[in-house]
């Protein structure tokens, strides 16, 4: 594949399965696609492969049959793998930001910094497997010592996010794979390519075995399909979630009806409280920083901003004037620290949540409506 080496044109991909790019999965769903738009202005970004059912059983099967050998490989075997593909993030970290911008709207800031944690925690990774298994325990039995050793399970399916996709995409698979899981991935379909085709990409690159690491992809509203395999599949025996709370609750019930284990990272609240004896300039640079990040499209942006009565009105009027000066717009502008909002469907909501607050009461000291587009 060319994800990471394509021009200014729209990139063709599509699922990778058993370490080849389509799967060679025949069916009702061969050659369907659907189309990746920049959140910015609609252009084309790519046209990614539309999977199903199909897709996703034949991924289960490609991990499940590579699990007894990627199990079994040895902690420095593997640990060329990770270190080999940390390499590849950052040699191609030009290549990979650009792509965060155009798909999801990330700045190059946020770009940068998933790019830096995406390395060091695949540098991370190497050391996993030479981490102790097992433990001694005393028996009862006088003279005798017990050994409990702990074993890969075999396969986990993940669910990765759009926002901050390339760092969380890592995050949900690379601790499974160390510790000798095999995995299948179904990324968000609003940046399929950040949340798992790239990654897909990479790890081939650094040779990984096939079959080790697969994923599948979806068009908008087609993830149940996708979702119901992993969750009737014997073989896979853990699910990682990275959500929302209301999708987990749902994703929750169904693994409780096949007893299937769920590891589950959801949203936050995330307030900030400013004591009296804060500094009010360092302050109002956390908040605009952990406010703004990414246009507060991630789970752990601030939310609430508690700030003692002899303060508020400095630092209103100090927060006020620094996000006056966030320079807004194409996220592929280095300068740019603002872009667009993922789709229609976030800005509707931010508006509804902007009018709430005006109605209840709420003092507009800053912005307050859309310029153009989703920014």
């Amino acid at each position: 594949m060319t994800i990471l080496d394509a021009d200014a044109g729209p990139i063709t991909a599509s699922h990778y399965i058993d370490g080849a790019w389509n799967g060679g999965v025949s069916g009702s769903r061969e050659g369907r696609t659907f189309v990746v738009r920049n959140p910015l202005d609609d252009s084309l970004v790519a046209r990614v492969g539309a999977g199903g059912a199909q897709e996703a059983g034949a991924a289960v099967a490609a991990a499940a049959a590579a699990f007894p050998a990627w199990a079994q490989l040895g902690p420095g075997a593997r640990q060329q793998l990770f270190l080999r593909a940390a390499d590849i993030v950052e040699r191609r970290q030009e290549e990979i930001i650009r792509i965060m911008a155009i798909e999801g709207g990330a700045s190059r800031a946020f770009a940068a910094f998933q790019i830096r944690l995406s390395a060091a925690m695949l540098r991370q990774a190497a050391g996993w497997g030479y981490l102790p298994y097992g433990d001694m325990l005393r028996s009862d039995v006088p003279g005798r010592t017990a050994m409990v050793t702990r074993k890969p399970l075999g396969v986990v399916a993940g669910f990765t996010p759009w926002n901050g996709a390339f760092y969380l995409a890592w995050r949900t698979f690379l601790l499974p794979m160390a510790f000798g899981n095999t995995t299948v991935i179904k990324p968000s379909e609003e940046a399929p390519l950040t949340a798992g085709l790239i990654h897909a990409e990479i790890l081939e690159e650094a040779g990984f075995p096939a079959g080790s690491f697969n994923v599948v992809t979806h068009a908008p509203g087609e993830a149940a399909e996708i979702a119901e395999v992993f969750f009737e599949s014997p073989a896979v025996r853990c699910i990682n979630f990275t959500g929302s709370d209301r999708t987990a609750r749902l994703l929750g019930e169904r693994a409780a009806r096949s007893l299937k284990r769920m590891v589950l990272e959801l949203g936050g609240f995330n307030p900030v409280i400013v004591l009296d004896a804060a500094d009010v300039e360092e302050s109002i640079k956390a908040v605009a920083f952990g406010a703004f990040l990414h246009q507060g499209q991630v789970c752990m942006n601030t939310r609430k901003v508690y700030v003692a009565r002899e303060l508020h009105d400095e630092f209103v009027s100090g927060l006020a004037e620094r996000v006056r000066g966030l320079k807004i717009g194409d996220p592929v502008d280095p300068a740019v620290i603002v872009g667009p909002l993922i789709n229609d469907q976030a800005v509707a909501r931010i508006e509804e949540r902007v009018r709430d607050a005006l109605d209840r009461g709420a003092t507009l000291v800053t912005g307050g409506r859309r310029r153009e587009g989703r920014i």
